[in-house]
């Protein structure tokens, strides 16, 4: 259900006019903020009430990222990107 709703929280033209180079950023940056949302939800959980607590205080913060990350990645298929981009 999240991989459905993610992408209506996040901006679909956002990444249109990234280089292959900041596209590569913002991906790491993402994944990144991913993690440590997921721990922090991961954390959250282990206390009574916790799924409700973490859904509450960190849902719409992973939610966002990851629609983020969607468009980030639809960006980089779209422009062709490699993984390894040559450093200048």
């Amino acid at each position: 259900m999240s991989e459905i709703l993610a992408p209506a929280n996040a901006d679909p033209a956002r990444y249109e006019l990234y280089s292959c180079e900041q596209l590569s950023n913002e991906r790491k940056s993402l994944a990144a903020q991913t993690e440590q949302l997921e721990q922090l939800m991961a954390k959250a959980k282990t206390a009574p009430g916790g799924s409700v607590i973490a859904e509450a205080a960190y849902g719409p913060d992973y939610m966002k990222v990851r629609g983020q990350a969607h468009f980030a990645e639809k960006a980089w298929q779209q422009n062709r990107c490699k993984d390894s981009v040559a450093a200048k």
